[in-house]
C-alpha cells in the first residue's frame, strides 16, 4: 500500500529564508518577517548569530539588511568618528563636517566614546583617539587637584598644574580661573600674594 504524500509545506531555516528574500532587495526586520513567513525574534536570532556574524548579511542603513556586496555597508556615527580620527586630533566643528553630521547632534555619539575611553579630549574642543596624545585636563580640575596636597602660592602653582596637564599653562590663565573658583567658593586666599587653598566645602567631598 502506497503512503500518502506529505502536503504540508517544506520547512526551510530561517537563515536560508532570510537570504532568499534579500535576494530581491534591502529589507527591514518586519519585511523579512513577512517575506519569509517567520517570526521577528526569530528573524532577529538568525540576523545576529549567524548572518550578520559570518558576514553574509550587513547592515545598510540602521535597521535595514541585504546581502553582503549588494550594497554600501552601513557605518555608524561612533564608527565614522573612530575612522575620522585615524588621521589625528580634530577640533569639534571639524569633526561634524567629516562624518556629515550636524554639530548640535554630535556630542550623543561623542560623549559614549569618551565615556568608553575610546576617545579623548587633548584640548578644549580638540578631540583624539585614546592613546594618541595626553589627555586633556581643564585648569580648573588641575588647581583643585594640586591644592588638594596643600596650600600654595601662585608660582608653584602654576609649576604644579603644568606638570599634572603636561602643558605650558600660562600665570595670567591660571589667575584668572583661580579667580572664578574662589567666586564659585572654591578656592580661598588669606590675604593678597598669600597663599590658596581649598575651601573647607571642597575638601570634605
Amino acid at each position: 500500500m502506497w503512503a500518502r504524500a506529505s502536503t504540508a509545506p517544506l520547512f526551510i531555516p530561517a537563515r536560508d529564508a532570510i537570504v532568499a528574500a534579500l535576494e530581491k532587495g534591502p529589507m527591514t526586520v518586519p519585511d523579512l518577517a513577512q517575506a519569509t513567513g517567520k517570526g521577528t525574534s526569530t528573524v532577529k536570532c538568525a540576523l545576529h548569530r549567524h548572518l550578520l556574524t559570518n558576514r553574509t548579511v550587513i547592515r545598510t542603513k540602521f535597521g535595514t539588511y541585504a546581502l553582503a556586496g549588494t550594497q554600501p555597508p552601513y557605518v555608524s556615527r561612533a564608527e565614522a568618528i573612530l575612522a575620522a580620527l585615524k588621521n589625528g586630533p580634530m577640533a569639534f566643528q571639524a569633526l561634524a563636517r567629516e562624518i556629515n553630521n550636524p554639530a548640535s547632534s554630535l556630542p550623543q555619539f561623542l560623549e559614549p566614546l569618551l565615556e568608553k575611553h575610546k576617545v579623548i579630549r587633548t584640548a578644549r574642543g580638540i578631540y583624539a583617539l585614546a592613546g594618541t596624545a595626553p589627555v586633556y585636563v581643564p585648569t580648573s580640575d588641575a588647581i583643585i587637584s594640586a591644592l588638594t596636597k596643600k596650600a600654595m602660592k601662585l608660582g608653584l602653582l602654576v609649576h604644579r598644574v603644568n606638570k599634572l596637564t603636561k602643558t605650558a599653562r600660562s600665570q595670567s590663565t591660571i589667575r584668572t580661573v583661580l579667580s572664578r573658583l574662589k567666586e564659585e567658593g572654591k578656592v580661598k586666599q588669606d590675604r593678597p600674594l598669600g597663599e590658596y587653598r581649598l575651601a573647607r566645602s571642597v575638601r570634605a567631598r
